[in-house]
């Protein structure tokens, strides 16, 4: 529009930010290299890509030209495609940052899907979903719609009532998920593993990781104490993944699964904050190109890239446990890196199923709780819920059966 509120360029696009067309009396001048488009995005004219803060978009494929750099973040499945854009429904979503998307009502989605104010399930669902977005095209306010919908159910609501409490619900269902969250930050990390033929610095040299046994004794590093000694191997273990990590040090290729922590000293910043092994444990998906890697010798190594891989295939991937210091050094050149304990974690997911079966779980907190125990190889069946039981309380069935029984 001009000074006066007079549309002078106008464009029209399709549902993944094309332009259809530009027309109006300017359109071949300011809309031309107008440099904000579709959802306020800043668009490149020569190029036809969308720069959204920390990615390039190309509308024309529906795909970012680089990996998110927040793997997973977008929830579901859905959120471990590095390329997606909007979790591949960009009519309901928006991804302004490049890493996170947001929903179009997504105040009203944790409300009808978690909660209502006096802790009873809200029966309307989707339903009151629709009638928000019906409300928006329509133009009417949203009484019109909310207010049938919900009479005669738990609780009637106003559009008044629903602005005083939204940020209390949101709050709630924030509250509701905090454990799982913090406790998958500060007491777990997942099954970390690395790809068949990595070299492991063993007591009579290099070894490919699958070839290490119980008993055997590697290399091993103590960050709290600056001590360096064998080690023995106390237990071993093989998993699938379809998520790896390819990391290029002193010209060596490392494969890895992106969550298993490398040793980077002099670290402060923080990608390390929620890990809870001490300062200087990265995830092999947080390293950066030019970070600085601890080796065997004692000495230094620059990490030269790092890029993630989407597997059409899962492959096998192995680890162990290391006795006293829980490390051992990996590839030709001895890069420190951390172990965990897979059965510890399968442990922490089934006390979490338990306690949770007798206090009752959202819808969300079950879902999350069950993509937990799959990532963590919880044996059991496959998964499934029941609809909400009276509140805040969720019969689960089908659950993985170690967690639930």
């Amino acid at each position: 529009m001009n000074a006066n509120g007079v549309e002078v360029v106008s464009y029209a696009y399709d549902a993944w930010g094309k332009v259809l067309s530009v027309s109006g009396s300017l359109s071949s001048t300011v809309g031309a290299v107008n440099p904000f488009r579709y959802r306020g995005y800043y668009y490149d004219v020569e190029t036809g890509w969308y720069y959204l803060n920390a990615r390039y978009y190309d509308p024309n494929v529906g795909r970012f030209l680089s990996p998110d750099t927040i793997l997973g973040a977008n929830g579901g499945l859905q959120g471990y495609n590095l390329f997606a854009y909007c979790n591949n429904n960009p009519v309901m979503f928006a991804d302004p940052s490049g890493m996170c998307i947001y929903g179009t009502f997504s105040d009203f989605q944790f409300i009808c899907n978690d909660f209502s104010a006096d802790g009873h399930c809200l029966k309307c669902g989707q339903q009151w979903s629709n009638a928000y977005i019906k409300s928006l095209f329509d133009s009417k306010g949203l009484p019109d719609y909310v207010d049938p919908i919900l009479k005669n159910r738990y609780w009637a609501l106003n559009s008044c009532k629903i602005q005083q409490q939204t940020a209390k619900l949101r709050a709630k269902a924030r509250a509701a998920t905090e454990p799982i969250q913090k406790a998958y930050a500060e007491e777990m990390s997942t099954v970390l593993c690395f790809v068949a033929g990595t070299a492991v610095k063993a007591e009579e040299g290099d070894r490919a990781i699958e070839e290490i046994k119980v008993g055997d004794r590697v290399w091993s590093y103590s960050p709290e104490t600056g001590e360096t000694a064998l080690k023995q191997v106390t237990r071993t273990f093989v998993n699938e993944t379809d998520r790896l990590v390819r990391l290029i040090v002193n010209g060596e290729e490392i494969l890895t699964t992106p969550e298993h922590p490398f040793y980077v000293p002099h670290s402060v910043d923080e990608r390390a904050s929620d890990w809870g092994l001490g300062s200087g444990w990265l995830r092999a998906a947080d390293l950066r190109a030019g970070d600085v890697l601890y080796l065997l010798d004692g000495s230094s190594a620059i990490v030269e890239s790092v890029e993630q891989i989407l597997l059409d295939v899962p492959v096998t991937v192995y680890n162990f446990e290391v006795e006293h210091f829980h490390s051992y050094f990996v590839s030709p050149s001895g890069l420190l890196v951390h172990n965990t304990c897979p059965d510890e974690n399968q442990k922490i997911i089934q006390k979490w199923g338990k306690d949770y079966k007798k206090t009752g779980i959202s819808e969300n907190d079950a879902m999350a709780l069950w993509e937990l125990a799959v990532e963590y190889n919880v044996p059991g069946h496959a998964p499934g819920y029941d609809s909400y039981k009276y509140g805040y309380h969720m019969k689960i069935y089908n659950y993985h059966i170690n967690i639930i029984s």
